[in-house]
């Protein structure tokens, strides 16, 4: 067990030092790939802001992110309030396509 705490101290040691830096959420690929699958099964996946007082319209793709969101076995990475900027930009950045460059 002391042979395994002292690996454990060396890999730790041997990590570069965490800058603090920001670390953007990966969730553009998700939402993309929920819309995916929504339109697969024959919905429309749009997501856009309105005046609804949560900001966003209550779209039957908003709700389906939502409650799939809620059901990941993981610490969710953002509260469902968040979802909804992250999702509108991510459905923006699939109707502009792939970036050119």
């Amino acid at each position: 067990m002391r042979r395994m705490i002292e690996l454990s101290a060396r890999l730790e040691q041997a990590l570069p030092k965490d800058g603090g830096r920001w670390r953007p959420f990966d969730d553009e690929r998700f939402f993309i790939a929920l819309a995916d699958v929504f339109e697969r099964a024959g919905g429309a996946s749009v997501a856009y802001w309105s005046e609804y007082p949560s900001g966003m319209a209550d779209t039957p793709f908003r709700k389906f992110v939502q409650v799939f969101y809620k059901l990941l076995p993981v610490k969710t990475k953002r509260k469902l309030a968040g979802i909804d900027g992250a999702l509108r930009d991510a459905m923006r950045s699939r109707r502009s396509g792939p970036a050119k460059g």
